[in-house]
């Protein structure tokens, strides 16, 4: 029996790690970027990277949107800074499903995107 609840649980944090998806490290630059999550996420981090001064702006998408590209005026993300965005509800529109990224012009950061 205790082998048996051994196997259950060994499995369960199989699946529980298999959960999180871990985008990284992404190259920002001035060409906004799409990552599609391979399924519906109820939590996003966005963590900036970088080691210049330079800043990554990102839009993040629900189940619901069509993803399209991030612009300066999007939000802004400054290095060493990060967010996370969770879904605590049941909607049909209640979870993520992509992120965009850019830079400003001619300008380059690095990012990390954690979902789950």
């Amino acid at each position: 029996m205790k082998r048996f609840l051994a196997a259950i649980i060994a499995s369960l944090a199989l699946v529980a790690a298999a959960e999180v998806s871990y985008n990284g490290p992404l190259s920002v630059t001035s060409t906004s970027q799409t990552v599609t999550f391979a399924s519906k996420r109820s939590s996003v981090t966005v963590i900036s990277n970088s080691t210049s001064a330079n800043e990554l702006y990102f839009r993040l998408f629900t189940n619901c949107d069509t993803a399209a590209a991030a612009t300066t005026a999007s939000i802004e993300l400054k290095p060493g800074e990060s967010v996370t965005f969770t879904f605590n509800g049941s909607s049909e529109c209640a979870a993520y499903s992509a992120i965009s990224l850019v830079c400003d012009t001619a300008e380059t950061a690095t990012a990390r995107v954690v979902s789950k």
